[in-house]
């Protein structure tokens, strides 16, 4: 095993005691490396078998390709971002659950609802601009959007901590609709110092 490789276990194995990363996002990753087996976390031993029988027919071949294209974006020193999980739908059911239960007028708006347990974003974003002129539903979708931003921001956060960099260094630009998020980093990342630019990491 390269150092390279090495860094990339550490890193996986850190990622995973944190609700913010896919499990099964870092088994693919895992495949990639010919390393499943390799990589231990909270109590769970990752085998190519658990990937073959448990994961791949989870995935449509686009998103594969997607989350393979997520993890060759954190590993090649020439890109100048890094892609980061967007919030699974665990969470997203965490973040529902918290957000109606102090909205109960949210019983009276179907759509709303429909809105905010879309688990499509281009479904989540059609219904946002239909329905966001409706005067009734449109300060229940400004607070919905806070609240999943909010959400985001701590993951963000959370991140951040883990590559043990100074929050008051870095700036969010932009969470759109899709739950994306640019954010502007330091120039003394280890990434940064890494591939000699100075990166934004695209969180998704």
């Amino acid at each position: 095993m390269t150092k390279q490789e090495q860094n990339k276990i550490n890193w996986l194995a850190s990622a995973m005691s944190l609700p913010i990363v896919y499990r099964d996002e870092v088994c693919y990753y895992a495949k990639q490396l010919n390393l499943m087996g390799a990589i231990a976390g909270n109590d769970h031993l990752l085998l190519e078998e658990d990937f073959k029988t448990k994961y791949t027919t989870q995935y449509t071949d686009l998103e594969i390709e997607l989350l393979t294209g997520l993890f060759q974006q954190f590993d090649n020193n020439q890109q100048d971002f890094v892609a980061i999980p967007r919030i699974s739908n665990d969470e997203r059911v965490r973040i529902q659950m918290e957000f109606m239960a102090t909205h109960q007028d949210l019983s009276d708006f179907n759509v709303l609802v429909d809105y905010i347990t879309s688990q499509d974003d281009n479904t989540a974003f059609i219904l946002l601009h239909l329905f966001c002129n409706e005067s009734h539903l449109e300060y229940l979708l400004d607070d919905w959007q806070v609240h999943m931003n909010r959400a985001m921001l701590i993951k963000i956060n959370d991140f951040l901590k883990l590559w043990e960099i100074d929050l008051s260094t870095v700036e969010v630009w932009d969470i759109d609709f899709s739950r994306r998020a640019i954010v502007d980093l330091p120039n003394q990342t280890p990434i940064a110092q890494t591939s000699g630019k100075k990166p934004f990491w695209k969180i998704w």
